[in-house]
């Protein structure tokens, strides 16, 4: 809130004051919205921890608080990335062109190449 480039004309002294009283009401909470975040990009957005990290950045929030948070909350990637392979178009896996189309749609969700194998693997395991 302080680096916002806001038209207030206000002393520092009262900004901080104003957020102090906001993170005692807890209208300001990083925690929960980390925790709701995860679960919005879980249930709806299906995506991988490096767009989740990626994304919470760029609202400002503390990277340490969100890799904690990712790693005591066990963020399901794996199954969210076997739900995303579900929703797109049968892919002919064998053919190169078509697999490495579908590979980088597995990136521009912040899906880790590890967990993209590994989801791919199972869509190869379930199609035999």
């Amino acid at each position: 809130i302080k680096n916002n480039k806001l038209p207030i004309s206000a002393p520092d002294s009262e900004i901080s004051a104003i957020i102090d009283y906001l993170i005692q009401r807890k209208f300001l909470n990083d925690i929960e919205y980390i925790d709701l975040f995860l679960e919005g990009s879980a249930n709806r957005k299906l995506m991988g921890k490096n767009k989740v990290i990626l994304s919470l950045n760029q609202k400002g929030l503390d990277q340490n608080q969100i890799k904690q948070r990712l790693n005591e909350k066990e963020y399901p990637e794996k199954e969210l990335a076997i739900k995303f392979l579900s929703r797109q178009k049968p892919v002919d896996l064998s053919d190169q062109k078509s697999r490495a189309k579908l590979y980088r749609k597995f990136l521009s969700k912040g899906f880790t190449t590890s967990t993209i194998s590994q989801a791919l693997k199972n869509q190869l395991i379930n199609s035999q």
